[in-house]
């Protein structure tokens, strides 16, 4: 896709190096950097993503389910959490670094929209913020750290990979139906007047 391909030597190179302290890449050395990633690295990932979480689904939805339905809860706080973004993405280094801002702010959006109809749905089915911080710091882990580092980038990479690029946009589209799904057969799209995320 835009002649990327998976595998990129300098991030292997580069998580060597933090490891070992040698700029020749290692596989196993990747490897173990890879899990100290996903589970050392998810603690802090968690921390940075329960200070928005507090917010969205721990306050948020629960109070537009008070006066909306499902969809509306998961579809707006999608489009708020979204928004939310929008000034890093302007004015800091968290974007696809080239290319049209206002083509990466709207990628971005459409993919981060739908997911609020997925967090919502882990929400009010756990009762807890919990879920939705894991899938939250879990996002931001595996696509910053990982999966966006990994790819060597071709010519046109960016329109594909990342929070910037077509495919998220796609799949989050697919995983709201399916889970917007799971909540109208589970009893979960009713408007409930008590009931808080713990």
């Amino acid at each position: 896709m835009g002649g990327s391909r998976f595998g990129n030597p300098e991030t292997l190179a580069d998580w060597t190096n933090q490891l070992l302290g040698t700029d020749e890449p290692n596989v196993i050395a990747a490897v173990i950097f890879l899990v100290m990633l996903a589970t050392i690295g998810m603690v802090g990932a968690a921390a940075r993503a329960l200070g928005e979480e507090i917010g969205w689904r721990g306050f948020l939805i629960w109070e537009m389910r008070k006066v909306m339905p499902f969809w509306a809860v998961g579809l707006l706080s999608g489009v708020i959490w979204a928004i939310w973004h929008w000034p890093a993405i302007l004015f800091t280094d968290y974007n696809a670094g080239g290319g049209s801002f206002v083509l990466q702010m709207f990628i971005f959006t459409m993919a981060i929209v739908p997911q609020g109809i997925v967090y919502a749905y882990f929400t009010f089915k756990s009762n807890s913020l919990w879920p939705a911080v894991i899938l939250h710091a879990s996002h931001n882990l595996f696509i910053q750290r990982v999966f966006t580092p990994l790819t060597a980038k071709g010519e046109g990479s960016h329109l594909f990979i990342d929070e910037f690029g077509i495919v998220m946009p796609i799949l989050g589209c697919f995983m709201s139906l399916y889970f917007y799904h799971r909540a109208r057969v589970e009893g979960l799209t009713k408007p409930v007047v008590a009931g808080r995320a713990g």
